[in-house]
């Protein structure tokens, strides 16, 4: 499955088309070419992550803790028990962070709440 959101001019022919990469259906000169998600990927450990070659270092931690996690979700289904991380609470909202962008210049806050407003100001 793949959910994404794309914003950009009829003029620009590349954009049309750039829904592809996911998997390794497309010709091979063209994802040399023009490579995709799935080339990036694929070309890492070839095809599917081998963990005993990966060389991590104390800034993958959350690498870890995100593997750990799943692991654990899937064992507990495996034993009939429910997936869910204990912070989950029904009905309420999961906060969820992301971003892929980092902005230099930004002076410190001070307190929580003016780091909230920054981070909503910044974000619009």
């Amino acid at each position: 499955m793949q959910i994404g959101f794309r914003r950009a001019p009829e003029r620009h022919a590349l954009w049309r088309n750039a829904g592809f990469g996911q998997d390794g259906k497309r010709p091979y000169e063209e994802r040399q070419r023009v490579p995709g998600d799935y080339d990036a990927r694929v070309s890492i450990h070839g095809g599917i992550a081998r963990h005993s070659l990966e060389h991590l270092a104390s800034t993958d931690r959350g690498v870890l803790m995100l593997r750990n996690m799943i692991r654990r979700g899937i064992r507990a289904v495996k034993y009939g028990a429910d997936s869910r991380h204990d912070s989950y609470q029904s009905g309420q909202v999961i906060s969820t962070y992301s971003q892929d962008r980092v902005i230099a210049g930004i002076p410190p806050t001070l307190t929580p709440e003016e780091d909230r407003q920054r981070r909503r100001e910044i974000g619009r």
